[in-house]
């Protein structure tokens, strides 16, 4: 079994300290040490986490998603 993990609010590699990061950190690291080191992979450092309502940055952010989700099946189907 393969996993890809996200964390939508902040990666577990984010360079800022926070809940989401050490929780992201563990979860990885739990899955990791239940499935194996080489079926967990981090699918993307992608953060859509916006902190204030934006139609804009939600517009950005979607955009963004589509582009990052295309580029990420395309690398699972090599």
């Amino acid at each position: 079994m393969n996993i890809a993990f996200y964390a939508p609010m902040k990666s577990p590699n984010h360079p800022v300290p926070s809940g989401d990061r050490l929780m992201g950190r563990l979860l990885f690291a739990v899955l990791r040490e239940i499935v194996g080191e080489a079926n967990v992979s981090l699918a993307s450092e992608f953060r859509s986490y916006s902190s204030q309502p934006d139609n804009m940055k939600l517009k950005e952010n979607r955009s963004e998603a589509h582009e990052v989700a295309d580029a990420t099946f395309a690398r699972w189907q090599q």
